[in-house]
């Protein structure tokens, strides 16, 4: 998350430090072996939580202790230090449980945590969702659009930043960029390839509608024929009676065949050698 951000972006007395996939517990543990630097602080942003809604297993009950200890322990090396705890962000990746578990812990640390201690204070940031493009495509991990705005949040609540306004310039790039990005990308129907079934249908449509024009033009003539002699039979002839005959035995044939061919494409199996041959010979 932090690798969208410039690190001239905050002031120089904040230290920015990530730990991929930890959970709360995995927070208090590091922080205990840190009391030498806790004791040197004043402010402290600690923004974790989403890991532990994962899992069905976890009990939130333990996850709510774990927020305490880490209140406790910090007060224990530096009981003026102010803690910062930043509010689970939306998602929209539809994992069972996430959304009713984030609901859950941010309720705690609004409703409870920062009544209980002083000096705790909560952020917000439910308006980090998918409508304003705050999430990658996972529906999970924040956007560099999404980082800058989440840091915005934070400072509103803690100054962490050098210069506001280079963020939301920086924001305001993001955001020329995303909607840029999406102009440029083709639709669905531009960028997709036609199915074998598709493709075949194409073909044998255009071979069925050259065949029936020839029809066409022998009736026709037949009747033009048939208007200028009278003796002559107003059916066709034998030859291009046979000739109808033989094309819509074909149409039906290559018709039978194609709904073959698309039972086979759905399935994923290739096609018998039999019925390559026969196609190929079409």
């Amino acid at each position: 998350m932090l690798s969208h951000v410039p690190p001239n972006l905050f002031l120089n007395e904040v230290f920015c430090q990530a730990l991929g996939g930890a959970k709360v517990s995995d927070i208090c543990k590091v922080l205990r072996c840190l009391p030498l630097q806790l004791s040197r602080l004043t402010r402290l942003v600690v923004h974790v939580g989403v890991n532990n809604t994962h899992s069905a297993h976890s009990r939130m009950d333990e996850v709510f202790n774990d927020y305490v200890q880490i209140v406790k322990h910090v007060r224990n090396f530096n009981p003026s230090l102010h803690i910062i705890f930043s509010g689970i962000c939306p998602r929209s990746d539809n994992q069972p449980y996430t959304q009713s578990r984030s609901s859950l812990i941010n309720s705690f640390l609004c409703d409870n945590l920062i009544k209980s201690y002083c000096g705790v204070k909560f952020v917000d940031n439910s308006s980090l969702n998918d409508t304003n493009d705050c999430l990658e495509r996972d529906g999970l991990h924040l956007s560099p659009l999404g980082t800058l705005r989440l840091l915005l949040n934070i400072h509103e609540t803690t100054l962490i930043l050098k210069d506001p306004d280079q963020c939301n310039f920086l924001l305001s790039r993001e955001i020329l960029k995303h909607t840029h990005k999406l102009k440029m990308q083709p639709s669905f129907k531009q960028s997709r390839t036609p199915s074998i079934r598709e493709r075949t249908e194409e073909f044998f449509g255009k071979l069925f509608s050259e065949e029936n024009q020839k029809l066409e033009d022998v009736s026709s003539h037949s009747s033009d024929e048939y208007d200028s002699t009278p003796s002559a039979s107003k059916e066709l002839t034998s030859d291009d009676s046979h000739k109808s005959n033989e094309v819509a035995s074909d149409q039906q044939e290559i018709t039978s065949r194609i709904a073959s061919l698309d039972e086979i494409n759905d399935s994923k199996e290739p096609l018998p050698k039999k019925q390559k041959v026969e196609l190929d010979l079409l």
